[in-house]
């Protein structure tokens, strides 16, 4: 007898094909659907996938070049900012964070990070600028696995899209040299598709017999586990918050609705604990208050490049840019769902993600990170697009700031790239965000609208995206050829003047200047002094570093060593008023009476 097909296979066979077993030779239609579904692939009947060990190899090799890059770099100023982060919360206590911080905008998971990374440096002597970007690394070897279930590779072009996935350079540069937590929030949110996507059947083969059986008594499913994984997401980094009008939609009804967000709020609150009860309010204006930098990306690019900045478009653009993005996502989120089939939940989270980053009021390069895994589904060629352009422009903008090669340090407070042409770049890598939102349109109007068929499957025919793929990949060759290796090179990572040396010290002071900042402004005024010494070391002149030392030194009452700052910093800048100021408040506070 005959063995049947799986279920998944079964259930979308053409009408032809369930009539007949042999579908007649002049029906090229039926046999063009036959072709897709012939041959089961071998891992559904428990065989090793053929293409495995590729991707197994692309993950260990690129798991190795992140560590290298991770043990031998500072990294981006990022890292100094989480390592002020952690000591923080080992001498005050992760509270601390939420009460005292400024400039800290993370859920309350990732205060507790801070504690155990800073534990971990304290007791086992690992470098906290080390362990923090391991966490990312480890977070991508789980994306790779996780997009590897999901997808499920059948040929050697969709194993292919895994392995650039491993490879993919704006996943290098962020977990093995910038550092932050944005590959942990994409490995919970692969883990969130991953439940909604596996049948109980399976899940219950997965777990073991003692979890099935708890399972089965309290009638938990793989939605508790997909909301579980979700709450997760949005206790690394709020950004999932952008997902969940298409994840109401997507799922099936109210009471998967109710599993699944119920489960997420639960994991929210208890990986919150205890910070939720000890400063909520501090806790939900951190998590809802996060922001970026208006004017360096895109729309807001454009309109500063156009109008002055106080006119009221960026006005505009600055106050209400972010709702008229979430509204455009949640006409999107109705769209893909309510409007005949279904589209993949894989396929809805890139598309909302492009939306986001096309027109975001605010950007921080590392947001680029969060289409690597979702572009697969775009094929080889979007795919390969998508990484050459951010990857780089993510290059250039990491050697401006690093000061060339080899990378150490990368502080954004090295400047704006506007009268660079690292520019060019940037705009490139917009421009290919907008492309991959037409595409993943495209690729949706078709499978929706029968009608449109006819105009719209040329675009998706193999050559013309190969076509474009290979287009784009000799014009921005040759573009980046041009510009990094014939023209522009020696002008790229340094000012007109300055020898590599005075660059990269310029940058390591203007990096302890903007943490110095951070401590003075949240009233940590021992780690503020610590910092500006650090900075006066590195520049005597400095008489914005010798202001903010009487500052510190004022705070804590300590006048004489006030005095002595401010004075230096008068020696340097004589008509620095603001200084006068200064020395003139605490010489009245040291001479009054007790």
């Amino acid at each position: 007898m005959k063995k049947p097909l799986p279920e998944q296979f079964s259930k979308n066979f053409p009408k032809s094909v369930k009539k007949t077993e042999d579908p007649p030779k002049d029906s090229p239609k039926t046999l063009e659907k036959v072709d897709r579904v012939e041959d089961p692939p071998k891992a559904l009947n428990n065989e090793v996938n053929p293409y495995l060990i590729f991707i197994v190899a692309a993950g260990i090799i690129a798991f190795v070049f992140k560590l290298l890059l991770a043990s031998r770099t500072t990294g981006n100023g990022d890292v100094l900012s989480f390592e002020m982060f952690a000591n923080v919360a080992k001498q005050y206590g992760g509270a601390s964070l939420f009460k005292q911080l400024a400039w800290w905008n993370h859920p309350p998971m990732m205060a507790h990070l801070m504690n155990l990374l800073g534990f971990i440096e304290s007791n086992f002597g690992i470098a906290f600028r080390f362990t923090f970007r391991f966490v990312s690394i480890i977070a991508d070897i789980g994306s790779l696995f996780l997009a590897y279930k999901i997808l499920k590779p059948k040929c050697r072009k969709s194993a292919l899209g895994l392995v650039l996935f491993a490879f993919a350079p704006a996943a290098i540069m962020l977990s093995g040299f910038h550092g932050n937590t944005d590959p942990m929030m994409i490995f919970f949110l692969l883990l969130t598709v991953y439940f909604l996507d596996i049948k109980q059947e399976e899940l219950s083969a997965l777990l073991p017999k003692a979890i099935n059986d708890i399972f089965q008594t309290y009638e938990l499913n793989n939605y508790h586990l997909a909301g579980a994984a979700f709450g997760l997401a949005a206790n690394v980094k709020v950004v999932p918050i952008l997902l969940v009008p298409c994840l109401f939609f997507y799922l099936p009804d109210n009471k998967r609705r109710l599993e699944f967000f119920f489960t997420a709020a639960t994991f929210w609150v208890i990986s919150s604990l205890p910070y939720i009860f000890q400063c909520p309010i501090e806790v939900f204006k951190t998590v809802l208050g996060y922001n970026s930098f208006y004017g360096g990306w895109g729309v807001s690019r454009l309109l500063l490049e156009y109008f002055p900045y106080d006119h009221w478009t960026n006005s505009f653009w600055m106050a209400l840019g972010k709702y008229v993005v979430l509204g455009l996502i949640g006409l999107a989120s109705v769209w893909m769902n309510l409007h005949g089939k279904k589209v993949p939940i894989f396929q809805q989270i890139g598309l909302v993600f492009s939306i986001f980053l096309i027109l975001s009021p605010g950007f921080n390069v590392h947001y680029l990170f969060w289409l690597t895994p979702w572009v697969i589904a775009l094929g080889l060629a979007l795919q390969t697009i998508y990484y050459l352009e951010t990857g780089l422009f993510l290059f250039l903008a990491y050697n401006w700031w690093a000061a060339g090669l080899p990378w150490d340090l990368s502080s954004p407070s090295g400047g704006d790239w506007k009268s660079t042409i690292i520019l060019d770049y940037e705009i490139l890598a917009w421009l290919t965000v907008i492309l991959v939102f037409f595409v993943y349109l495209i690729k949706m109007l078709v499978e929706k609208e029968v009608s449109l068929e006819k105009y719209l499957i040329p675009l998706k025919q193999k050559r013309l995206p190969a076509a474009l793929a290979i287009f784009v990949l000799l014009i921005t060759g040759a573009k980046a050829f041009k510009d990094v290796v014939w023209g522009y090179g020696p002008h790229l990572y340094s000012v007109q003047g300055e020898t590599l040396e005075i660059r990269q010290k310029k940058l390591l002071e203007m990096t302890h200047m903007s943490i110095g900042f951070f401590y003075l402004r949240s009233n940590f005024f021992k780690e503020s002094i610590e910092t500006y010494n650090k900075v006066v070391a590195l520049n005597p002149t400095n008489a914005d570093a010798y202001n903010n030392l009487c500052v510190s030194y004022m705070s804590l009452k300590e006048w004489d060593k006030a005095i002595e700052a401010g004075n230096k910093a008068l020696e340097i800048r004589p008509d620095f008023q603001l200084v006068k100021n200064n020395i003139a408040w605490v010489t009245s506070q040291k001479n009054a009476k007790p």
